[in-house]
């Protein structure tokens, strides 16, 4: 069965800082968890998944370790990809079959992130190590059919409650992208 996640990533500036901690004031919502995540990556041994626009991605936090394979994106207003996860027990030794198997690592990002709950939306605040501030709001579905109206709703919502002109400040790119062009 196939899971996608549709995604709205957003750049943080003092601003709309502000203004997602007004709404998260508004509706008394803490955070269900705050965690330190190191994001490993991975390019293929024989196709470039940034020609294929694929994702291949060890996570880490203290509780868990996540095997994650995003497909391309899918057409449309947000970051929406099929997403298939697995949890693994031992994170050094999935990074070592993947690197044995011929699979090479890219690079690795860390961030701190801090997830809520809205309605149906999970917005994440995420403090990446080199690139700053960002707000994330994820909805997954099982069905591509309701893509383009999860996406109406969270660009409704964010006009809602965040900023009218919330569409300024969306950052089309993966973190992955943002870092290996800043490296460029």
């Amino acid at each position: 069965m196939s899971l996608f996640e549709v995604e709205i990533k957003l750049r943080l500036d003092d601003f709309l800082r502000k203004r997602f901690e007004l709404f998260f004031n508004k509706y008394s919502l803490l955070p269900i968890k705050e965690e330190r995540m190191v994001d490993v990556y991975f390019n293929h041994p024989n196709r470039n998944f940034s020609e294929s626009d694929e994702v291949l991605r060890v996570r880490k936090t203290l509780d868990y370790v996540l095997l994650t394979y995003k497909g391309p994106r899918v057409k449309g207003r947000s970051k929406t990809r099929e997403e298939l996860e697995v949890h693994i027990s031992d994170f050094d030794t999935i990074i070592l079959i993947l690197k044995r198997i011929g699979f090479n690592e890219l690079i690795r990002i860390e961030k701190i992130r801090k997830t809520y709950v809205f309605n149906k939306f999970k917005i994440c605040i995420d403090n990446v190590v080199n690139l700053g501030l960002f707000a994330e709001i994820e909805v997954a579905c099982n069905n591509k059919d309701e893509i383009k109206n999860i996406e109406n709703e969270m660009f409704q919502f964010l006009k809602t409650e965040i900023s009218d002109d919330v569409e300024k400040y969306i950052e089309p790119k993966t973190y992955l992208e943002l870092i290996l062009e800043r490296d460029e």
